[in-house]
């Protein structure tokens, strides 16, 4: 997966500049938690303690879910915190760097939706928890988004989708040295387990993720994992993971080739994704320009790629 970054989403008071500004931050949580800025009185800012940094004692955090149906009570409750300083009526801009998962998507359905919404810069990332039809009972899924893909059908998967969080540009150090040896492992592992359990084996049962083990060591491997995953090695899991382990040696470099070709596709992928995101804007008859900028080299933040939008 992608390496985590910080990631929020602001609301921008538009009609000021600078000093007396006021900005609505949303700290970096998957359910929408929202944070509210009144306009700062100095530029003196301090640490209490928290991650929270304080302008002259106007900081006011406020919790909220968000999503398209609470926006109205999103500007009421920063209309309250602030005390009037910001008015549903201020043109403000919407504002999100590294909004994760469906984080991405609400906000630009946000700035559809809100009339006093005048510009948006949004940065999407954590790919693999955007939502897709198929997870929805109800509501609109994260992907796709415009009619243009809807209309289309376009389906990606989560397999897909945690392709699109790989960084090209740091490929080459996941596919040589211990992070293909822990690949290859994972694979043997799993094969183990369909043929110790059978039937009654489901890859999402089984959640691995990072292990401590020796290097070289399959067998530490395969009791770490074990271990992780509450599962007692003595029911033929070392014993059958030795032998495969034998037997698909050869095929160690074969599945370097195929990680490595699956890889060029992650940018593609990516790029479908965002592409969407710009369609949807684009079919809004409020929005004037939509612009994708790259905001950041790839090499430092894999997920660069801002997209721009300001309306009529």
């Amino acid at each position: 997966e992608e390496e985590e970054e910080e990631e929020g989403m602001s609301l921008v008071d538009a009609s000021h500049r600078g000093r007396g500004s006021m900005k609505t931050t949303l700290p970096p949580n998957k359910s929408g938690g929202t944070s509210l800025h009144a306009p700062e009185r100095d530029l003196r800012t301090f640490k209490d303690g928290s991650n929270d940094v304080i302008i002259d004692g106007s900081y006011t955090p406020v919790t909220m879910t968000v999503a398209v149906g609470s926006a109205w009570a999103l500007l009421h409750e920063a209309e309250r915190a602030t005390g009037g300083r910001f008015s549903l009526a201020c043109p403000c801009a919407l504002v999100g760097l590294h909004t994760c998962g469906d984080l991405c998507s609400t906000a630009l359905r946000l700035f559809a939706a809100l009339p006093s919404a005048a510009c948006l810069c949004v940065v999407g990332c954590c790919y693999h928890h955007i939502s897709e039809q198929d997870q929805l009972t109800g509501g609109s899924p994260g992907f796709p988004m415009s009619s243009f893909l809807k209309d289309r059908g376009a389906f990606l998967g989560r397999n897909a989708r945690m392709l699109a969080c790989q960084n090209l540009y740091r490929f080459k150090e996941s596919t040589e040295g211990l992070a293909m040896e822990s690949v290859f492992f994972r694979c043997i592992f799993q094969l183990t387990l369909q043929k110790v359990f059978h039937s009654n084996f489901k890859e999402t049962d089984y959640h691995i993720n990072k292990l401590k083990y020796p290097t070289g060591d399959f067998v530490a491997y395969t009791r770490a994992a074990c271990l992780k995953l509450k599962l007692s090695p003595s029911k033929g899991i070392e014993s059958n993971a030795g032998k495969l382990l034998q037997n698909y040696l050869p095929m160690k470099q074969c599945l370097m080739v195929f990680i490595q070709l699956r890889g060029v596709l992650a940018q593609c992928v990516e790029s479908l994704l965002i592409l969407d995101k710009v369609l949807y804007l684009q079919e809004q008859l409020t929005v004037q320009r939509t612009q994708l900028i790259q905001l950041f080299q790839p090499q430092v933040s894999p997920r660069c790629f801002a997209i721009v939008a300001e309306k009529r």
